[in-house]
């Protein structure tokens, strides 16, 4: 059975936690005008 509880109730993947890691003294703009949004796009 999938149960869909909410995102807290599991860990980060370990990569995601270095990216985070790597990038967490970053200035960016708000969400949406920041580097990693128009990169996404």
């Amino acid at each position: 059975m999938l149960t869909f509880e909410s995102d807290y109730t599991e860990g980060a993947h370990e990569k995601i936690l270095q990216r985070l890691a790597e990038t967490n003294m970053e200035h960016c703009p708000g969400y949406g005008a920041d580097i990693y949004c128009q990169q996404a796009r």
